[in-house]
């Protein structure tokens, strides 16, 4: 019989009571057992399983609309493959980025250093980062990667890291918001002699709507500047 008792000084422990009757006597062997930090662990055991779970099922729908997403807006096979690989590749990373946070939650900086690296950004060289430590939470950093994926691999094709001399200006502050919120002020700025204009809007454009204005709760502007392009984003956490 298992019994949960709370002790003069040891607080609430969990007791696993065994008897039995001694053979051939009229006595009962009664063994006590302190089993508190076992039950702990097999809660916690629970929970990581039931958020791994989560994890994998939202992962596979985020790959899912990847694929359909980057497939509708792909003029062929061989763009198709170059684009995805490159997006499953940011889901990668973040992915890990999740898997080694403490408790889930994901600073700021650390995305977007992670992206630019991956893409041949050197800090300090063709970028530079400016702002405050913030911790996004689970379910933003995701959202939050794939929109600095898009622009990145945007500063690539058509920006600042298509040209020796382009450089991109990355700053943010922190306002307090209501009800004891963070407002993030987000400003992404690219400074190149060149800049290209995508032939069409695609799957990125819509990827940094969904991120900023609806999974993020906020607002964002793309400017285009004679001297490169500008998106600035507010959102709250």
């Amino acid at each position: 019989m298992e019994v949960e008792h709370h002790f003069e000084h040891v607080g609430r422990r969990v007791m696993l009571l065994n008897g039995r009757r001694l053979d051939h006597l009229d006595l009962i062997l009664l063994a006590i057992r302190d089993v508190t930090e076992q039950r702990l662990m097999e809660k916690e055991r629970e929970t990581q399983v039931g958020e791994l779970h989560h994890r994998i099922k939202n992962v596979l729908t985020t790959v899912d609309a990847l694929v359909r997403r980057t497939l509708r807006d792909s003029g062929s096979l061989e763009e198709f493959g170059r684009a995805f690989e490159s997006r499953l590749g940011a889901m990668a990373r973040t992915q890990d980025l999740l898997v080694r946070a403490p408790k889930g939650s994901v600073d700021m900086s650390e995305i977007l250093r992670l992206e630019l690296q991956a893409h041949g950004g050197r800090e300090g060289g063709n970028f530079n980062l400016d702002g405050p430590a913030i911790a996004l939470p689970q379910d933003a950093v995701q959202a939050f990667a794939m929109a600095v994926h898009e622009l990145t691999t945007n500063a690539v094709k058509h920006g600042a890291f298509a040209s020796p001399e382009g450089r991109v200006e990355i700053r943010w502050t922190v306002q307090a918001g209501e009800g004891g919120a963070t407002r993030v002020m987000f400003r992404w700025r690219e400074r190149c002699p060149i800049i290209i204009s995508p032939s069409r809007t695609g799957y990125g454009t819509s990827v940094l709507e969904a991120a900023f204005r609806h999974t993020l709760k906020g607002s964002s502007r793309l400017t285009l500047h004679p001297d490169g392009a500008e998106f600035s984003a507010e959102f709250q956490l």
